[in-house]
């Protein structure tokens, strides 16, 4: 990682537990290396003391200490000349700083978590789970503050167990596996890789000769194949180079590549709302804007999908829904 990078990493809570060792050096790797703002990590951690943030899956605070008085404490432990008030408005806590911990949400304590490392003005920050059961205003105020700390020059590792939540936290995306680390397609280049295919619905064709379209989309379950009519298909997905349909929550693989489905499937008012994922328009609910370069698409389906949408094709669906 280099200085000042972020990135996000799919990994299952193993690996998530297992890197974080190694980087902070509490366990040693077998082979390779793992090299931080072009040094050994043995060293960078060194040279950085009090200055690597760290926010695990399962956070513990001193639950009968206040908002305001924990991070008051980790203020004078970090020796750092920090207004904490100000800390505490960023992290929407000041109406809160009165509150004891064991009283907080979920979604406060994920803040309040942030707001302590905030505290180390953190050349480094390890997150654990981020977005991990966290409602839309939560992980705003969350993004906001980790945005603000990429600008300052922090080094951002976000560790998320799902796809979708690692291309919600933005930066350069990868998947950590048994087959290795995959670089994963995060759509920031979509405006300028598709300037060349046609609009995502065609353009009026003679009005006298009605235009009938009849399209089945083939799935796979174990040994069948299943054919679904376009507008049963909320979305569709694209990982590590396969596609699968989600329907009524359920996911099923398909054979067809994600240019095939949205060739298909733009009759259908299907939009390629980014390079991973193409989204049935009609079950569009709401756009969600995180920050000026984060967005996201919420859905109508069964599992209330939140699908990132890439800021190159913000204009383009604005024209489709006339907004």
């Amino acid at each position: 990682m280099e200085q000042g990078q972020r990135l996000s990493l799919e990994c299952d809570h193993a690996a998530s537990d297992l890197l974080v060792d190694l980087i902070l050096g509490k366990e040693v790797q077998n082979r390779g290396s793992i090299r931080l703002a072009g040094i050994p990590h043995q060293e960078y951690i060194k040279s950085n003391r009090g200055k690597i943030g760290v926010i695990y899956r399962d956070e513990q605070f001193y639950s009968k200490m206040t908002v305001g008085a924990y991070l008051s404490f980790f203020a004078e432990l970090s020796d750092k000349s920090v207004d904490v008030r100000r800390i505490l408005e960023k992290a929407a806590l000041l109406d809160s700083a009165s509150t004891k911990i064991n009283e907080l949400s979920h979604g406060q304590r994920k803040r309040l978590a942030l707001a302590r490392e905030r505290i180390k003005q953190p050349s480094l920050l390890l997150f654990q789970e981020p977005n991990s059961n966290m409602d839309r205003e939560n992980l705003a105020i969350l993004l906001d503050n980790m945005e603000e700390l990429y600008h300052e020059g922090t080094t951002i590792l976000n560790m998320s167990l799902f796809f979708r939540d690692t291309l919600l936290l933005g930066g350069r995306s990868y998947r950590l596996d048994d087959d290795g680390l995959i670089e994963l397609q995060t759509g920031m280049e979509d405006a300028s890789v598709r300037e060349d295919q046609p609009a995502a619905f065609p353009a009026q064709e003679t009005a006298s000769i009605p235009v009938y379209r009849i399209e089945k989309i083939p799935a796979r379950l174990e040994d069948r194949i299943l054919l679904f009519d376009p507008m049963e298909i909320d979305f569709v997905e694209s990982e590590a180079g396969s596609s699968a349909l989600s329907v009524r929550g359920d996911r099923f693989p398909c054979a067809l590549s994600m240019t095939e489905l949205e060739e298909r499937l733009r009759h259908f008012g299907f939009f390629r709302c980014h390079r991973s994922y193409l989204v049935n328009l009609q079950r569009l609910k709401e756009v969600v804007t995180f920050t000026r370069n984060s967005y996201s698409l919420s859905l109508d389906d069964r599992n209330k999908t939140s699908i990132p949408l890439s800021k190159g094709r913000l204009d383009e669906l604005k024209e489709i829904l006339k907004l």
